[in-house]
């Protein structure tokens, strides 16, 4: 029986509207590859009707990465750009870490933390492009927040999520959802590693997993409903079908 699943990739990766050319391509490689994860995902987000212990901290992790991934890709193509010229090249290599692969510390969170600073003094690569960093807050994510939280209260929207979203004022936005993206990622990192020398379901029981999975859906919506109020992001949905897709994935 095939399963209709929530379109967490349109909400993520945007509008389909675009496949040509280098950037079109990679986010088609990276809107097909969220696909194809969020299909393992157990029901609602998924068509698995079963959490596996073993198997539920990965796809949590992959749904962090490949949707922070996609939204790096929209708001600042150059870093995209140019990580696939690096992976085209002939030299390029799978069986070690390479310098300019995509990093948690640095390109989603911001290695410096602290404020952003906007004094003439300060060196533009002081200036952090992580995508949950401080300039990135500055510059994008409180205007669009502000937008997006103002169209819900237009359309009187009543779920739990958009609920507390608008009860979020804009300063706090940012420092709230990526610390509950970081210590989801962290949890998930754990359950990869196999740090554990206790059984798994000391700390991963079917609940707890439920729950981190929940989180993964909840945090990436956010994030992606809100990108798409912002009037730099590419591959922006319309509000309205932003708004319902968003309201739509929460179980």
């Amino acid at each position: 029986m095939s399963v209709s699943l929530p379109d967490l990739t349109t909400l993520v990766c945007g509008a389909n509207n675009s496949t040509s050319g280098d950037l079109g391509d990679s986010m088609g490689h990276i809107r097909n590859s969220l696909y194809r994860i969020q299909q393992e995902l157990p029901l609602p987000y998924g068509s698995n009707s079963l959490i596996s212990q073993v198997y539920a901290p990965f796809l949590v992790r992959s749904i962090l990465e490949l949707s922070f991934t996609a939204l790096i890709a929209r708001l600042d193509p150059f870093r995209i750009l140019t990580l696939r010229q690096v992976q085209l090249q002939g030299s390029y290599s799978s069986n070690s870490r390479n310098a300019s692969s995509i990093q948690w510390s640095g390109d989603i969170v911001s290695r410096e933390g602290g404020v952003a600073s906007w004094s003439s003094e300060t060196k533009l690569e002081k200036m952090s492009r992580s995508l949950l960093g401080e300039y990135q807050g500055e510059v994008v994510w409180k205007t669009a927040f502000t937008r997006f939280v103002d169209k819900l209260s237009e359309k009187s929207c009543q779920g739990d999520w958009s609920r507390e979203l608008q009860q979020t004022v804009p300063d706090s936005f940012l420092s709230k959802y990526r610390q509950e993206a970081a210590t989801l990622y962290s949890s998930a990192s754990k359950g990869i590693h196999h740090e554990f020398v206790v059984p798994v379901s000391s700390y991963f029981d079917d609940a707890t997993l439920r729950d981190m999975i929940d989180t993964a859906i909840k945090v990436v919506s956010i994030f992606s409903a809100v990108v798409s109020f912002s009037e730099h992001a590419l591959y922006s949905l319309d509000h309205d079908s932003a708004i319902n897709i968003f309201e739509s994935l929460e179980p």
